[in-house]
């Protein structure tokens, strides 16, 4: 009767959280019919290939955000078939800690992609990079000071999910330095999408998702959740690697936090 109880409380739980999300979702929606309204010139004749050029950005931007806001929900679902339940349960818990880590981390490169675009449309290329190299050490600190306040907290924070759940610590941690390799190589497929180059990041997306299938494959069954947490950090570092060198030779601009570093470097210079 205890179990009945607990399934029917889990089912009312789940229920509620989906009519909550399409309440928020309605809402969101309404917002934005009333600020779409408020936008000047929006009854003005569509551009020639505006569509095609709307779909051309659209496209891209759209599988990148897929492979990137859903990377540990793909990586689940491949870990289904290697974990076990209990295990299964504790990186998904890890996960979500995750996400709410690297929300913070994002969150610096959205306050500053207004001053970007503005740069860029200005054709200022040196306060361009000056601004992307002050948001990737802004958000490089940010993410190394979240690290150490999760490999410290997560053992306590995990407790709360049940005495099992600790076993998630070291992993969580491992996860955790994905937020610093991201932060510290840049927004690489902002850039390329800035410099017109939106399909240039699929390659790097595609091969991260081969590399977290590879290495799920080799370390998840002999190591479990550390080989499940090492094997996303280094399908993530390879990832943000290709990106940053696609946007070097494509974008001709190093987005890494060494960015930062020269900015400081050619300021300090006294003019000749």
């Amino acid at each position: 009767m205890g179990i009945a109880n607990r399934d029917e409380a889990f089912d009312h739980m789940v229920w509620g959280a989906a009519i909550g999300f399409v309440v928020i979702a309605l809402v969101q929606f309404g917002f934005t019919l009333i600020a779409r309204s408020a936008v000047p010139g929006r009854d003005t004749a569509v551009r020639p290939r505006e569509s095609r050029r709307w779909w051309r950005f659209a496209l891209p931007r759209m599988l990148i955000a897929l492979a990137t806001d859903f990377f540990f929900d793909i990586n689940l679902l491949l870990l289904s078939q290697i974990l076990g339940r209990e295990e299964l349960a504790i990186f998904g818990v890890c996960t979500r800690i995750f996400a709410l880590v690297s929300f913070g981390v994002s969150a610096v490169y959205a306050v500053s992609m207004p001053d970007m675009f503005e740069s860029e449309a200005n054709a200022d290329r040196s306060a361009f990079h000056r601004k992307v190299g002050d948001a990737n050490m802004v958000a490089t600190a940010l993410s190394l000071v979240l690290f150490c306040v999760t490999a410290t907290g997560a053992p306590i924070a995990l407790q709360f999910f049940g005495p099992g759940f600790s076993a998630g610590a070291a992993p969580l941690a491992v996860l955790c330095l994905a937020t610093v390799v991201r932060s510290a190589l840049g927004p690489a497929s902002l850039v390329l999408s800035i410099h017109d180059r939106p399909y240039a990041s699929l390659p790097a997306v595609a091969l991260g998702i081969v590399v977290l299938f590879v290495g799920n494959w080799l370390l998840a069954p002999p190591f479990g959740l550390m080989g499940a947490a090492i094997s996303a950090l280094i399908a993530i570092t390879i990832w943000s690697l290709v990106l940053w060198a696609i946007a070097l030779r494509t974008a001709k601009m190093d987005v890494s936090i060494v960015q930062w570093f020269r900015a400081r470097q050619a300021a300090a210079l006294p003019v000749a």
